[in-house]
């Protein structure tokens, strides 16, 4: 394999990999705009989307760095424990936005609901047209 087959390599894996990093991230961010401003899923997705971001950037620098004999390892092995470590925050900045939503959960009002007896309930809805079909369907029927 000569240095222009190598290169090509290169490129093309580093293309599909932005290709669907740029897709999942577009879709993710779309969701995250749409919704509340203090929805904990919003909260959620956002922290998702700062580590998505980081495995992009790691991605991004590692295939560079590839094809350089020690640094390579050095990349590997401090990126591991970093994006580990980065992870690990997500899972507990997910456990505190949980714990927050609980707590605020816990603090709402509870409204309490009475069941109705036979004699209160709502009379039903009526709808004209629907009427006017079933008269003229039983008058049908009578003939």
């Amino acid at each position: 394999m000569n240095i222009f087959e190598c290169i090509a390599a290169v490129a093309h894996d580093f293309l599909i990999f932005l290709e669907y990093f740029v897709g999942f991230f577009v879709v993710l961010l779309i969701v995250i705009v749409h919704l509340p401003e203090g929805h904990p899923a919003r909260r959620i997705l956002n922290a998702l989307a700062l580590r998505i971001g980081a495995f992009l950037w790691a991605g991004t620098v590692a295939i560079p760095v590839e094809g350089i004999p020690g640094l390579d390892l050095a990349y590997n092995l401090v990126c591991g424990v970093w994006l580990t470590w980065y992870v690990a925050t997500l899972v507990r900045d997910v456990v505190a936005i949980l714990r927050d939503r609980q707590r605020q959960v816990a603090a709402m009002p509870r409204i309490t609901v009475t069941s109705r007896s036979a004699t209160d309930a709502a009379p039903p809805l009526r709808n004209p047209q629907i009427e006017q079909r079933r008269d003229k369907a039983s008058a049908r029927l009578r003939q």
